[in-house]
């Protein structure tokens, strides 16, 4: 938990790792209360229901986490060769 703590303090893109872990939950949100200027962003594939988009929205912002939504893999994929 302290690693990841700590690598928060730099820009770290998170592959393959689900941000549903409790841990892992648990040490960005102790991390952005510590630093409130200090965010996380994760790429997300848009639910079928908008009413589930919102929930998570509320939800990661908690934890200092900017949702940001594809409809699919394939736009998610084509926006980050783009950055």
């Amino acid at each position: 938990m302290k690693y990841l703590y700590n690598q928060l303090n730099t820009t770290n893109l998170i592959v393959g790792n689900s941000i549903s872990d409790y841990e892992e939950q648990k040490t960005m949100y102790l991390h952005h209360k510590d630093y409130l200027s200090s965010f996380s962003f994760a790429f997300l594939k848009r639910q079928d229901v908008e009413k589930f988009d919102r929930i998570r929205v509320n939800y990661f912002l908690q934890m200092g986490i900017f949702p940001v939504f594809f409809d699919d893999f394939i736009a998610m994929n084509a926006y980050l060769k783009t950055i």
